[in-house]
């Protein structure tokens, strides 16, 4: 029973990570093809945070298919370390969103009183 508990833990942790590594790729190469402004940088501020997210992913993946080496312990600490930080940037990234959320928001607003004035 514990191997077979193992083996759906290295098998999804290493799905899971091969999945981040696409998404993370795809969201820096959205970034790139971005006009300069307020919303590619948060796009940026996502694929960082997808970026560590994905390292933390890759440490458990590295954790769970070495279970049996004892001298690869350190990966548990490498991943409960890039979780913490994902966790931390994505406050961060929350704030910024928000903040570029209240603009759209704003913009949308000054659009619908002039559309009101001119009636």
């Amino acid at each position: 029973m514990a191997e077979t508990i193992l083996l759906i833990a290295q098998v999804s942790s290493v799905l899971t990570t091969l999945a981040a590594i696409v998404a993370t790729a795809l969201m820096f190469k959205a970034h790139k093809h971005m006009v300069d402004g307020e919303f590619k940088s948060t796009i940026f501020a996502s694929a960082i945070f997808l970026l560590i997210a994905t390292l933390g992913s890759a440490a458990m993946a590295g954790f769970h298919v070495s279970q049996s080496f004892t001298e690869l312990e350190i990966l548990e600490e490498v991943w409960y370390v890039f979780m913490f930080s994902a966790l931390v940037f994505s406050l961060y990234e929350s704030v910024a969103l928000v903040t570029f959320g209240k603009k759209i928001l704003s913009l949308e607003n000054s659009i619908v009183r002039r559309k009101n004035h001119s009636k």
